[in-house]
């Protein structure tokens, strides 16, 4: 009778791998633990067929591989009869796997996605920056913030989350591992969303001093941040629509800066921002799109297909592997989404946005003042749980009750509505 033996590698570190042989020859690994590595190596397992064993390999989660990173995946050895195998590990190195936004392949070729320029050396030159985010549509800089201030702002929050089951709390907090979200749907989410947009730690970051000095030179003045806050918790699978920041924020002054802050890592393949290259300058997007409130004209995702909106408005897709301190800083006009998270961890990112304005210049009554309405006062911000390309804001916002309890509309009931 065959018998099973599950071979773990969740992560690989766990397992000391220096001290485990390395070969690219499956069939090595009867008697002893090893490292099967090389591209294909998921390919060469399945391919092999010996008469007293076959190694068979899933993924852990099911989630894809992406980029060049290092990956790990969950084997199970099939014996037939008494061969002892004490245990295997399946390393892939340089496998290219596909990056998807809203599930659509992106291209990765040089030619159609770039890296983020750091805009770092510009920094005491106001001019200067005012001069690049004219040109560039963006500014990005790398570690920016203090590490250690970002990531006490992460553990706040995910503290927060693990509470409703949001955070697998078996494993490490600051890991934000998936959970079930037991919580979620018991819980008074206007309280929950206040208290994540109102930490201490977490305005810490948005309103730290560096962050309001580069906004006073974009700016050319005193500025202050937005009274409401966007801070986003996406679970693998999760991603988000491209759209422009303008029509959403845009019954006050039109000088607006928005600041992306990763609270901890964020690698391309665990849902990065990425913007489209010089699509500030988009005749199309100005004479049409960026005219619309979306309130009053009900707009939803500009498009979910990354190849088709660049085609129509822009030229490459920029991004990049985000770590703890970085900023990235886009004006109202530009164009930006999501990867789609793909971790194979089950790693949840984590991330802010905050808008700036000069003190002294009219503000959106949306996101400003003592009571806040946003996209309706019978709703709560708290991104995800499923697909509705943001109609009726549903990707972002979602219907409560009167105790606050989350009352989730299905897909179909967007068709209908």
């Amino acid at each position: 009778m065959d018998r099973f033996v599950e071979v773990h590698a969740d992560p690989i570190s766990r397992l000391h791998p220096e001290s485990l042989k390395r070969t690219s020859d499956p069939r090595s690994c009867i008697n002893e633990p090893c490292i099967i590595e090389g591209v294909g190596a998921i390919a060469q397992c399945r391919a092999v067929r010996h008469e007293r064993f076959t190694v068979q390999v899933k993924q852990i989660r099911q989630h894809r591989f992406v980029g060049n990173h290092n990956k790990t995946v969950r084997a199970q050895i099939r014996i037939r009869g008494p061969l002892r195998i004490a245990t295997a590990v399946i390393k892939l190195v340089a496998l290219i796997m596909l990056l998807t936004t809203n599930g659509h392949p992106l291209d990765t070729s040089p030619a159609q996605l770039g890296e983020f320029v750091d805009s770092s050396e510009l920094l005491g030159d106001p001019a200067a920056l005012r001069e690049a985010l004219a040109e560039q549509g963006y500014l990005f800089f790398r570690r920016l913030l203090d590490t250690d201030t970002v990531l006490a702002a992460r553990h706040e929050i995910l503290t927060k989350f693990a509470i409703l089951g949001e955070v697998d709390d078996r494993y490490p907090i600051d890991e934000a591992v998936a959970g079930d979200g037991h919580g979620v749907l018991h819980a008074n989410m206007r309280a929950f969303s206040e208290s994540v947009r109102g930490g201490a730690r977490y305005l810490a970051v948005t309103d730290n001093e560096r962050i309001l000095a580069i906004h006073e030179a974009l700016l050319t003045g005193p500025v202050r941040s937005f009274d409401f806050r966007w801070p986003r918790f996406v679970r693998p699978g999760e991603g988000c629509g491209f759209h422009c920041d303008g029509p959403y924020m845009n019954r006050g002054t039109s000088r607006i800066v928005s600041s992306w802050i990763p609270l901890g890592r964020v690698r391309r393949e665990e849902g990065a921002l990425i913007i489209l290259e010089n699509s500030h300058k988009s005749e199309r997007l100005h004479s049409g799109y960026l005219q619309a409130d979306a309130d009053i004209d009900g707009l939803e995702w500009l498009d979910a297909n990354p190849t088709a909106t660049q085609q129509k408005y822009g030229d490459r897709w920029l991004t990049t592997d985000f770590e703890p301190g970085d900023v990235l800083c886009f004006g109202m006009h530009t164009l930006h989404g999501a990867i789609d998270n793909a971790s194979t961890t089950g790693r949840c990112r984590l991330s802010s946005d905050s808008r700036y304005q000069r003190v002294d210049e009219p503000a959106d009554p949306r996101w400003n003042g003592d009571t806040i309405e946003g996209h309706g006062g019978s709703r709560v911000f708290y991104p995800g749980l499923g697909h509705w390309n943001n109609a009726d804001f549903q990707d972002e916002w979602k219907d409560i009750d009167e105790q606050g309890r989350l009352s989730l509309r299905s897909p179909s009931d967007e068709a209908e509505a």
